[in-house]
């Protein structure tokens, strides 16, 4: 109940008794939700924790971890993108199990810090937006920022986040910038070339489209039917 009462969905997969049982199970179901993206993250609970993490790393897309401090529940999120914690009761005080948690959950949100994405829990269920990587010009920045989330999520399988953050955001950065037929006042349209010449590669986007076209005055003119 610990996450339910922070406002955060949980689907609990048992074990429900303390009878013995087949670790595997749980792992596999838990490892499959995960991978299909039911699930964001995953946490499994056995003696050690080290069967568990066995068993839930054998499905692809999963990327299981064995945690005992909060450091490495940190290091496991920022580093190597884990999605499903695992935890070893034996010996494991409460209060050190839901620290540990806490910062699993919550890396996620430094990794979008250092992409340049201020985000900050604001209350339970709450998120405060402060900032946006300086080249973004979204006009809705909510919405900027959920694709960004869904887009990392949707590509990071076997990725290190903060690796695929800067691809992802330059290619969200595309779908929110001036498109053709955009109305701009002249000073964006002076602002944008300004910003352009100040750019170390301002021929292309970071896709690699070209920014800049060099047209002829005579086809010019074709293009506004002066000539044929």
């Amino acid at each position: 109940h610990y996450l339910e009462e922070k406002g955060i969905a949980v689907a609990d997969f048992g074990c429900d008794s303390e009878d013995r049982t087949d670790y595997p199970d749980f792992a596999q179901e838990v490892a499959t939700t995960v991978a299909a993206r039911q699930s964001r993250l995953g946490m499994l609970l056995c003696t050690t924790g080290v069967g568990m993490s066995i068993a839930a790393n054998k499905t692809a897309g999963v990327r299981a971890a064995l945690v005992a401090d909060e450091a490495t529940a940190v290091s496991a999120r920022q580093h190597n993108d884990a999605n499903i914690l695992c935890i070893g009761v034996n010996g494991m005080d409460e209060n050190l199990a839901k620290r540990i948690l806490d910062q699993f959950i919550e890396t996620t949100l430094e990794t979008l810090n250092r992409l340049g994405v201020g985000l900050s829990g604001f209350g339970e269920r709450t998120f405060m937006l402060d900032a946006l990587p300086p080249f973004v010009k979204a006009a809705d920045s909510r919405k900027f920022v959920l694709e960004l989330v869904d887009k990392l999520q949707a590509a990071g399988e076997g990725v290190n986040a903060l690796r695929l953050g800067e691809d992802v955001i330059a290619k969200t950065v595309c779908r929110h910038a001036v498109k053709a037929n955009d109305s701009l006042r002249e000073e964006e349209l002076q602002g944008l070339v300004d910003d352009l010449r100040r750019c170390e590669m301002p021929y292309t986007c970071p896709h690699g489209r070209p920014t800049l076209i060099e047209m002829s005055y005579p086809d010019l003119e074709k293009k506004f039917g002066r000539i044929q």
